[in-house]
């Protein structure tokens, strides 16, 4: 499990995205794009807005600060960077696309925190 940044109020989707840029980027880094495109891979935020990616999203310690959680094969590109992965065998995944991905996790991860605030 990978943690980078925390913060005390709600981020906007700006500040979520460029969270989610830098722990999926370090992700990649240390454990692979294969890794990272495993379908049980999801990007987490706890309360205090702690963003980290993890392969097991059930075995999460502390499950009760999870404020949202969004399983990366859930977001629209997806399917993309698992084409791209099997066609080109790259093992890096390029600037566009890590921000691509980023920006709609980032968008998710906002629509569950509403979705949670709501029926909260």
């Amino acid at each position: 499990m990978l943690k980078i940044f925390t913060r005390n109020h709600r981020p906007d989707q700006d500040f979520l995205k460029s969270q989610v840029v830098v722990v999926i980027g370090a992700y990649v880094a240390i454990r692979g794009l294969y890794e990272l495109l495993k379908p049980e891979t999801v990007t987490v935020i706890r309360r205090g807005f702690e963003a980290f990616v993890t392969q097991d999203g059930a075995r999460i310690e502390n499950p009760e600060s999870v404020m949202a959680m969004v399983h990366l094969k859930d977001v629209e590109c997806y399917d993309e960077l698992r084409e791209m992965e099997v066609i080109k065998a790259t093992r890096v995944l390029s600037q566009k696309a890590l921000h691509r991905l980023a920006e709609q996790v980032a968008s998710e991860l906002i629509k569950r925190l509403d979705n949670a605030s709501a029926s909260s």
